[in-house]
């Protein structure tokens, strides 16, 4: 399996408006769509806090309509270990994005591809294992029940009933969908998988290998 590399803290250098985003940002082909950032933070480890420049400014020329930049703000880091993403000119006017590491589960495996998702039941599942041998842990990464609906599946669905019912004479344009209505579509499907399907399933990221020490035989955890 690749290994990820998890984002971390850079220099930030705003430009003449004031805005920057860290260069570990993937472009995602350029779209507005919030979701793939989201679910690549996700991936990546992160927590995400965000807020609005007017939640620390009461007044500023951008309010007004008057400039188009964010000089003068001076957003500071919720704490030691969050580190900045960026300060972006959004559609609700500029915001910070800080991220930290989320607490993070992982997963064993003597070959890299048969995972175990718990360090004693690894063990007691290759008790041949001692001090000195080599295994692999990665980062357990769940899967995103947002992964397994689309709006095409259901859009084509609705085609395929209608065309197959008493009235598919008459259905050849249906249904007729615009692109915001389609994405709308995708925001529901993507809140209600998330709320009402958990996946149990996992990918594993950020896979190192390490030698296993003796007090690692006799613990709950893998000495880091």
């Amino acid at each position: 399996m690749p290994v990820e590399t998890q984002i971390g803290p850079v220099e930030s250098v705003r430009d003449e408006n004031g805005f920057w985003w860290h260069p570990g940002i993937p472009a995602f082909d350029g779209g507005e769509d919030p979701a793939p950032y989201h679910a690549w933070l996700k991936e990546q480890g992160l927590e995400l806090k965000y807020w609005g420049m007017d939640s620390d400014l009461d007044s500023h020329p951008y309010f007004d309509g008057t400039a188009a930049h964010c000089l003068g703000w001076e957003p500071e880091s919720p704490g030691p270990e969050w580190f900045l993403l960026g300060i972006f000119d959004t559609e609700d006017g500029p915001h910070v994005h800080w991220a930290r590491p989320v607490s993070q589960d992982y997963a064993y495996s003597t070959n890299g591809e048969d995972w175990t998702a718990d360090w004693c039941s690894f063990l007691s599942q290759n008790d041949d294992l001692a001090a000195g041998d080599e295994c692999q842990r990665g980062v357990i990464q769940y899967a995103d029940p947002a992964e397994f609906v689309d709006s095409d599946s259901v859009i084509d669905s609705m085609a395929d009933n209608a065309a197959s019912s008493d009235l598919g004479e008459w259905a050849d344009d249906f249904p007729t969908v615009s692109a915001m209505a389609k994405q709308e579509l995708e925001d529901l499907l993507d809140a209600w998988a998330r709320k009402n399907c958990d996946c149990t399933f996992y990918r594993v990221k950020n896979i190192e290998t390490f030698m296993i020490a003796a007090e690692d035989l006799d613990q709950k955890e893998v000495t880091p």
